[in-house]
């Protein structure tokens, strides 16, 4: 599993600005803009193969963005919260993965689109 907070829609000057808060909140995470989009940035937030980890970093990292968060959206910017699933990640036919109230509470809150990319299936 891979998740990432995809921030889109960006001007030059929200790039450079998201870059230097990015550094400031998590070192070494801000590494440009996603490749052939200029105008969007995905900052990694848990790679975790257990789904019990993988939401807690989830939320460590998101309580730490926060504020960037919050300002991102007051200028209009479109904000997604990309959990990958991998085939490796699942094992049958029916596999779980909860998001409980509260952390649904946090996206809708912020206004943070989710996104499920499951790969694999046929």
């Amino acid at each position: 599993m891979y998740t990432v907070l995809r921030f889109c829609a960006l001007s030059d000057t929200d790039v450079q600005s998201l870059g230097e808060t990015m550094e400031e909140l998590l070192p070494g995470v801000f590494t440009g803009t996603d490749k052939g989009c200029s105008d969007r940035v995905s900052v990694p937030l848990a790679e975790d193969d257990e789904w019990s980890l993988h939401i807690d970093s989830i939320r460590t990292k998101m309580a730490l963005l926060d504020e960037l968060v919050v300002r991102m959206r007051s200028a209009s910017r479109t904000i997604e919260l990309d959990v990958a699933i991998e085939p490796g990640d699942y094992n049958s036919l029916l596999s779980e993965f909860v998001f409980d109230n509260a952390f649904l509470d946090l996206l809708v809150s912020r206004r943070i689109t989710l996104i499920m990319s499951v790969y694999g299936l046929p």
